[in-house]
């Protein structure tokens, strides 16, 4: 029988290959966008009306649905200068588990103060300079990316937990 924290993952690998998906569509999408408009520009001397508005709203789709699939992979940027002269590997796992809980903590705060600035952006009607797209969804979109990066933070910090668990006997 299935445990609720591994129906609580599955759900969570669902939710985030979805997201990926569409970040995914987006990269293509802006790629085609980019060599049109480019193209345009040189050959014909006019560029797509707003093509640089519509490449900055995908870049929020593709940087903000994918910050969670990252993270699973263990693919985010990391500095490990001091990191890496830390002798002791329990030490090491610690100070991963604390940098969990900090993350957490960050991604779900800035998930509740984005949503926040997507009900002020829906409230105030504010839209796109070319094309008069509302905006409100861009910030809804960053914060569901970082609601899904915080819920794979935890699911990451178990993990952490229990290997500093099972190095108990280690320093």
């Amino acid at each position: 029988m299935e445990t609720s924290v591994g129906k609580l993952e599955k759900m969570i690998d669902k939710l985030e290959m979805s997201a990926v998906y569409l970040s995914s569509l987006g990269v293509i999408v802006m790629m085609f966008l980019v060599t049109a408009d480019v193209s345009r520009r040189y050959l014909f001397n006019r560029p797509i009306r707003g093509g640089m508005e519509v490449t900055e709203i995908i870049m929020v789709i593709i940087v903000f649905l994918g910050i969670s699939y990252a993270q699973k992979q263990k693919a985010h940027v990391g500095c490990d200068v001091f990191y890496d002269r830390i002798p002791s590997e329990k030490l090491k796992a610690i100070i991963a588990l604390i940098q969990y809980v900090i993350s957490i903590v960050i991604s779900f705060a800035m998930s509740y103060y984005t949503f926040m600035r997507t009900i002020v952006a829906h409230r105030t009607g504010v839209s796109s300079i070319y094309m008069y797209w509302p905006l409100w969804p861009l910030p809804l979109i960053a914060a569901i990316g970082f609601a899904l990066l915080g819920l794979r933070l935890m699911l990451d910090t178990r993990d952490q937990f229990l290997k500093v668990k099972q190095m108990k006997n280690q320093l």
